[in-house]
């Protein structure tokens, strides 16, 4: 499975009880290695999965567009907060970063 491949609902859906969101993936998932339950992660799709949503293991995945600029000045920028949670499905700061950097 490639592991730069963008997820969205057209390939997401209600995972089954401890598995992977991604439709028709049947890997066993791994645990994060600290003892703690979340996040688990599907080795197939490099994605971390935690209790109701799930974060990119690479948080660039999740930019669609400029993705070396924005590699270069925006992430791990120490200018910005919480660049740590980019990878995640429901990040406000990659959609704004999505839809602002299409339309210039």
């Amino acid at each position: 499975m490639a592991t730069n491949e963008y997820f969205d609902t057209r390939t997401l859906t209600i995972p089954s009880a401890g598995g992977c969101p991604v439709r028709g993936c049947h890997a066993t998932l791994q645990s994060s290695g600290d003892g703690k339950r979340f996040p688990l992660r599907c080795p197939d799709h490099e994605i971390k999965i935690h209790t109701k949503t799930f974060g990119y293991c690479d948080p660039l995945r999740n930019i669609k567009f400029e993705r070396n600029y924005f590699n270069q000045n925006i992430r791990n920028n120490p200018n910005k907060c919480e660049t740590h949670r980019l990878g995640y499905e429901n990040s406000e700061d990659a959609l704004t970063w999505n839809v602002f950097s299409r339309l210039a």
